[in-house]
């Protein structure tokens, strides 16, 4: 909220408030007096793993289950007592929910025509959203002759077709094979781009995340744990869940000298610098794998180890690196220059280097 003249006043890019939203299910807490603000016009990405509460928030949001606290406000309206019928909100389920018996137009115009739409309005809004979606040859077919991607294009057709203000989606590409989930997430930010709707996507695949949102944010037991763009997660995670569930960090116990830059790592033995300020005292220093070299020179700091296990990837190789203490660090060695540029083998003794600005200090 921002003041002008001593007046608080409404954050104006917001489309969605939700307010210590609390949710049981007996003696189970599924959300934990959970904060969130969606804006307009944003791609807003819901990560956890299974059970954190994304979904019993998206069913919240939806109106399909009531909060036991807590408020949910859309356009400045307050939605939480309202049925999900009346509240301009539509959810896209993982299971598609296409009606096996319909043409894919009028699984597309259902919607419309339970609102009391017009027969020639929803003509026009199932030919718009056909061809939005790339399939206006497609619309006297059954969903059973339908590809899967297909499929998924129907149902997000059918959900935008009434023009919602807010679009949910629960896991919409787990269904999918790779390279067709990653075309459907290109088609996803398009669609949201070209409409304006506010999209909100749970998902648990973290590449998915970082590709897709705006902004997103990452729950861990009922619990929103931090909230920005994927670069500012990505490079400034709050915690040590943060930074190892998103993309994966190697973890070392360290403590910060009183320069606040200095970091001792006292099962090692050794002393390494950060480039960004952490605050003095014990804590984790978070390292990216692909921040990691192999070849230590010319780094600035760096640990001995002995290559360990090593994973092909295609374009890279992971490969575990132990340490003295026994603890492990995990390297990301590029593949750019073809596979026997990795020459490391199994047991051969390595430096491990990384620059100080590859360095996340974490609290404790």
């Amino acid at each position: 909220m921002a003041a002008t003249n001593g007046q608080a006043q409404p954050d104006r890019t917001a489309l969605l408030g939700v307010s210590g939203l609390t949710v049981r299910y007996g003696p189970a807490v599924a959300l934990d007096d959970l904060d969130l603000t969606v804006r307009r016009d944003e791609l807003f990405v819901l990560l956890g793993a299974s059970g954190s509460g994304k979904t019993t928030l998206l069913r919240a949001l939806a109106g399909f289950l009531r909060p036991d606290a807590g408020r949910i406000v859309l356009n400045g309206t307050d939605m939480t007592a309202l049925p999900p019928h009346r509240r301009p909100v539509n959810t896209m389920f993982q299971s598609y929910a296409l009606f096996p018996h319909m043409s894919v137009a009028a699984n597309i115009g259902f919607g419309l025509r339970q609102q009391g739409v017009s027969r020639a309005e929803t003509k026009r809004r199932v030919a718009a959203m056909l061809a939005l979606v790339r399939l206006q040859d497609y619309g006297s077919r059954r969903p059973s002759e339908l590809s899967g991607g297909q499929q998924q294009r129907v149902a997000l057709a059918r959900s935008l077709a009434p023009h919602p203000a807010l679009l949910l989606l629960d896991e919409p590409l787990s269904a999918l094979d790779e390279a067709l989930r990653m075309e459907t997430r290109a088609d996803l930010v398009r669609l949201r781009r070209e409409l304006g709707i506010s999209f909100v996507l749970v998902t648990h695949d973290q590449e998915e995340a970082l590709e897709m949102a705006d902004r997103l944010g990452v729950m861990q037991g009922g619990r929103m744990v931090q909230i920005g763009t994927p670069a500012d997660l990505y490079e400034h995670p709050a915690n040590r869940f943060v930074a190892s569930f998103l993309g994966g960090a190697n973890l070392l116990p360290c403590v910060v000298a009183a320069d606040s830059v200095s970091v001792g790592l006292p099962g090692l033995g050794a002393c390494v610098h950060a480039e960004r300020p952490g605050s003095p005292g014990p804590g984790l220093l978070a390292l990216r794998p692909e921040r990691l070299r192999l070849d230590g020179a010319g780094q600035a700091n760096g640990l001995d180890g002995v290559v360990g296990d090593r994973t092909y990837a295609g374009d890279a190789l992971s490969v575990t690196v132990r340490l003295a203490d026994g603890s492990a660090l995990r390297v990301k060695q590029s593949l750019a220059d073809g596979l026997a540029s990795a020459r490391q083998e199994p047991g051969t003794a390595v430096r491990v280097g990384w620059q100080p600005d590859a360095c996340i200090l974490l609290p404790e």
